[in-house]
């Protein structure tokens, strides 16, 4: 089933499957959707305004282009959904909160995470270059393996990443939360 250029206001589904759907440049405003399994859907060029996302089981789903804004994510892996690899699967977060989320080997370059709060979140050999962290809160979120280059970190706060592991070349970053960036070095600072 197509489903194209709507605007979903509103929808409420919890513990639900859904199977074979294409959504094509929708919007949804104010959903609560939790414990979906979705099985064969793909999401191109949707919008999700002010939604409440939790706990999706994919499988056989992709997702290209799609942007996030004052949205509450929770408890999604982001790297099972079957998206190439070299096209992104979101086109960017805006104003979000993202907690237990996994980026697992994912292209997420100029991605905007822009004024999010990313908690709890891991981002592995995941590549953003170019992305758009200014303002983000990142408590106990950790990067590893990633390409962070001319990312923008600028008064983001609370971040945790790996100097050794993660290619940061061109990076901006604000002080004094620069001094992170100190934290796996397993060194004194007086």
């Amino acid at each position: 089933m197509d489903v194209e250029y709507k605007n979903i206001n509103n929808l409420t589904l919890k513990n639900k499957t859904f199977e074979d759907v294409d959504f094509l440049e929708c919007t949804f405003n104010n959903c609560r959707f939790s414990d979906l399994s979705l099985v064969n859907l793909r999401f191109n060029s949707c919008n999700f305004k002010n939604c409440v996302i939790t706990s999706f089981a994919f499988k056989y789903c992709s997702s290209f282009n799609c942007f996030f804004s004052n949205c509450s994510i929770l408890n999604i892996s982001w790297n099972l959904l079957q998206s190439s690899r070299i096209l992104p699967v979101v086109k960017g977060f805006k104003d979000c909160t993202l907690k237990y989320n996994n980026f697992i080997r994912l292209q997420l370059s100029k991605m905007d995470f822009s004024s999010c709060n990313i908690l709890d979140c891991y981002f592995d050999e995941c590549i953003l270059t170019k992305s758009n962290f200014t303002k983000a809160d990142l408590q106990k979120s950790v990067f590893t393996g990633c390409d962070l280059r001319e990312a923008d970190f600028t008064n983001s706060h609370n971040y945790l990443i790996d100097i050794k592991t993660n290619r940061i070349k061109g990076a901006k970053f604000t002080y004094p939360e620069a001094l992170n960036l100190l934290t796996t070095l397993d060194i004194i600072i007086k």
